[in-house]
């Protein structure tokens, strides 16, 4: 007979783990003996939702909206997952009927200014995240959505603000304290801010493969959609440590392996080798791409904006997203030379290592730069150039019918 408390109870120190596979392997073992019940069927809704799969969550979580009606929670759980699959619209609308049958909590009205941002609507949004966080003042999720919205409002004394407060609660946190230098660069002026400007001539396109996460084809597909979303032709390099299997007209450069202390990189720092002193390999400026990006429409407008810095925005913190950048060829050395293990266990990513060094960067318009999940998994963002994807899925699992078209 299932043991099923003890089974979740794993289950949920698999997750806490970040051991997702392990809670996954679990969960599957008992599926077959799950009753028809809705306290079962919510909370494997909800342990599968916690592992991001999203059409058994999904599955979980509406048999047990209909085996228990009069649990509004269900609301919140299916917000969650529209928000989490490119509908915030519907999203917006579960966290919307949630509000109304129940009292009103901090984490609904978060969750509810998300969607409205993401759905485009930043009034609404700003709205609702400061509801949010006059219900709790001390929540750091709102608080720096609120920053996010009051940024991209350019309302930058309203998020000096909004941060200021939050500083107040949380003395050491690293993203924190990035976002108040972020509004402070801001409020001094960003880094040759590139509206209405056109770059003369055309960055080279740049890409890092290492180790065995992503093969060979990733790159040759990456180089593939860049020569037919551009009108120029442009060189493409790869940064890599296995050249094999790489197609013609893939020009190749080796990755270093260690930094400049001698220590070993590992994983996404390895992207941090491309802000050496220049590299005259790649000319001028040079425009980098995560290998598993989805290329959408022109890249013309990224390969000749004018900026010394640019980044893609991020769509969770008030900093950036390193999976598109363009900058000047050998603008920040610091960003390599000042990497150790020690600050790479202290930041814990490269954007938010990158955000450190660059606080004042330019960040591309919001409609260039998508996220698979938030944005389009269910179509095309109208005016995406980029649909980048993080964790799972990946492209090559062609989650949504569009991307087999574009992932060639």
């Amino acid at each position: 007979m299932v043991n099923f408390v003890e089974t979740f109870e794993q289950v949920i120190g698999f997750i806490e783990d970040q051991n997702l596979a392990k809670a996954r392997l679990y969960l599957e073992r008992i599926e077959g003996n799950i009753p028809d019940d809705g306290p079962f069927q919510k909370i494997i809704g909800q342990l599968y939702q916690c592992i991001g799969d999203d059409e058994k969550s999904l599955n979980y979580i509406l048999r047990a909206k209909e085996l228990l009606p009069e649990d509004r929670s269900l609301l919140m759980n299916l917000g969650y997952h529209y928000l989490d699959n490119g509908d915030p619209k519907l999203a917006a609308n579960y966290f919307e009927k949630c509000l109304i049958t129940e009292t009103p909590t901090a984490r609904a009205l978060c969750y509810l200014g998300r969607a409205y941002d993401y759905e485009g609507n930043k009034d609404k949004a700003e709205r609702a995240l400061k509801q949010a966080v006059e219900l709790m003042p001390s929540d750091l999720e709102s608080h720096l959505h609120l920053g996010r919205v009051l940024i991209g409002k350019k309302k930058y004394e309203d998020a000096l603000d909004c941060f200021k407060m939050l500083k107040s609660f949380y003395s050491d946190n690293i993203i924190v304290d990035l976002s108040l230098s972020r509004v402070n660069a801001l409020l001094n002026g960003p880094i040759n801010k590139a509206e209405n400007v056109k770059s003369k001539e055309p960055a080279n396109v740049v890409c890092v493969k290492h180790g065995k996460k992503y093969g060979a084809n990733y790159v040759n597909r990456l180089a593939s959609m860049v020569r037919r979303w551009s009108s120029v032709d442009v060189d493409f390099f790869c940064f890599t440590d296995d050249p094999s299997e790489l197609d013609d007209g893939i020009r190749t450069l080796p990755l270093p392996g260690t930094n400049i202390l001698g220590q070993n990189i590992k994983g996404w720092w390895h992207k941090l080798s491309m802000f050496r002193e220049e590299i005259k390999e790649l000319g001028s400026h040079i425009l980098y791409f995560d290998v598993d990006i989805v290329i959408t429409g022109s890249i013309d407008p990224l390969l000749f904006y004018d900026s010394d810095f640019a980044l893609a925005q991020n769509c969770y913190v008030p900093i950036f997203s390193s999976s598109v950048m363009r900058f000047k060829n050998g603008s920040k050395p610091e960003i390599w030379s000042d990497f150790s293990e020690i600050n790479a266990e202290k930041y814990g990513g490269d954007e938010i290592w990158i955000a450190s060094k660059v606080p004042e960067a330019d960040v591309f318009p919001e409609e260039w730069c998508k996220i698979y999940r938030l944005h389009a998994a269910q179509k095309i963002p109208r005016g995406a150039k980029i649909i980048s994807f993080g964790g799972e899925p990946n492209p090559e699992d062609y989650p949504a019918p569009w991307i087999k078209d574009y992932w060639i």
